[in-house]
């Protein structure tokens, strides 16, 4: 399927949508739908913001697991920054405008939206390779310290956070409270932050 957002061609694969169908067929939460809403508006919020400052890509792919940016346009540090910094934004402020008109209504799915707007926004904070928080990181090491030492400490950063979540995950595991995603998180984490994609 392909559509158009904010000027820029949006290209979705089979598989990315077969395994959205599938998320959504044996989710038995309710939050697989505001997990996919917050994800959209999160990735479309830096679209808009990579519009405005005239650096839009021509086509952007959706497949499983990421986001493939066809064509990127050159920008600076500073126009790289805010363009990472609106998806977390526009979280932060659909989970306070979701949570405000949960206090209005008492709606558990508006309650559940905000959460995962938080989660998805925070999470996305992170220092950790692969995520906007990750590559602020970088940037701000990058300017400071020689090219090489920024990798170092940007790597060494993200595989403590990737350590953090798999620590947890272990943790939950001896406890008997099994939370495998946490635990599939943190090695995800590990093995990005040993890439070479900085």
């Amino acid at each position: 399927m392909i559509f158009k957002l904010f000027g820029v061609k949006i290209r979705i694969t089979f598989l990315f949508t077969a395994i959205l169908c599938f998320m959504l067929f044996i989710d038995r939460t309710g939050l697989i739908l505001p997990l996919f809403l917050a994800v959209f508006a999160h990735e479309a919020a830096h679209i808009f913001a990579m519009r405005i400052l005239k650096c839009a890509p021509h086509e952007i792919e959706l497949i499983p697991g990421s986001i493939r940016i066809i064509n990127p346009q050159k920008y600076s540090i500073k126009k790289e920054n805010i363009i990472l910094l609106s998806g977390p934004a526009c979280n932060m402020i659909l989970f306070a405008v979701f949570y405000i008109i949960f206090l209005l209504s008492g709606s558990i799915f508006l309650l559940n939206s905000a959460a995962v707007q938080l989660i998805i926004g925070a999470f996305n904070l992170l220092p950790a390779k692969g995520l906007d928080g990750g590559q602020l990181v970088y940037n701000l090491f990058a300017k400071r310290l020689p090219v090489a030492t920024a990798i170092l400490v940007y790597t060494v950063l993200s595989a403590l956070v990737g350590s953090a979540f798999l620590a947890y995950g272990l943790v939950s595991i001896i406890r008997g409270e099994v939370n495998l995603s946490v635990f599939i998180l943190g090695i995800y984490i590990i093995i990005l932050s040993f890439t070479n994609k900085c």
